[in-house]
């Protein structure tokens, strides 16, 4: 092919959302026999933004995405909030409670593992003034919750490392968080010398309570919910937005 006719282009936020919700129903099998089976919502957690997307019992005009995949049109709510992803969120959050107790922190300052604080900072840099009820993070607009959830990327990693892949319900990721947190990083390091080579084990005390909050005084999941899954992977095949695009162009060139 031409490599001078390729086009590139960033996609939106929103876009990432629907593509993500597209691929996690498609490989569940949600989007055959012309909407017959409910879906299930898309939750996507990256480093930089995070993206919430699903079909509502009743969606307001203006709040509805249309669509429309073989011949059936769903109308969804997504949201993609920009900055809110784990790496950024760690950054602005920039507490010491969210690092095992005595880990070095990269740019100064020394871990002291306390879990209740780590999430008090956390709440304080996701709260806004609520402009539309119902509404969750920074006051953006969110319809009720509906049905069950497919949470990836980071959710499923965060779960994966605590032992929760599968149904992830916050009060458990909760209880675990708080006793890694506060753990004792030198002690985890005599256990495994090979942890202090791993640049992502001592994130997940903020992980794990980044997730949590995210979801519960975030989204509004019940802490003890049972409609939130964590998957790495759906019948083999990696859970991320990039499928979801592809469905969306095909589904595009066939109209």
């Amino acid at each position: 092919s031409d490599l001078g006719q390729t086009s590139a282009r960033v996609i939106t936020g929103d876009e990432e959302g629907i593509y993500g919700w597209l691929a996690v129903n498609y490989l569940l099998g949600h989007l055959e026999h012309g909407g017959a089976f409910p879906t299930v919502g898309a939750l996507d957690l990256g480093g930089a933004s995070t993206q919430v997307t699903f079909v509502p019992v009743d969606l307001p005009r203006e709040h509805a995405t249309p669509v429309t995949i073989g011949g059936t049109t769903f109308h969804l709510y997504t949201y993609s909030y920009l900055g809110l992803g784990q790496d950024q969120a760690r950054e602005a959050v920039d507490s010491p409670a969210c690092y095992l107790v005595g880990y070095p922190i990269p740019g100064g300052g020394t871990g002291t593992g306390e879990w209740t604080s780590c999430r008090e900072s956390i709440r304080a840099t996701l709260a806004r003034p609520c402009d539309e009820s119902p509404c969750t993070l920074f006051g953006v607009y969110q319809p009720p919750l509906y049905g069950d959830f497919l949470a990836f990327s980071v959710y499923a990693y965060t779960a994966r490392f605590f032992g929760l892949e599968g149904r992830l319900t916050p009060a458990d990721l909760e209880r675990a968080g708080a006793g890694f947190c506060a753990r004792d990083w030198a002690d985890l390091v005599a256990e495994d010398p090979d942890v202090a080579d791993n640049p992502y084990v001592p994130n997940y005390c903020f992980s794990a309570a980044y997730v949590v909050t995210l979801l519960t005084d975030g989204l509004g999941f019940p802490p003890e919910t049972d409609r939130v899954h964590a998957q790495t992977r759906i019948q083999g095949e990696a859970t991320n937005w990039s499928l979801g695009a592809l469905l969306w162009e095909l589904a595009g060139s066939s109209d």
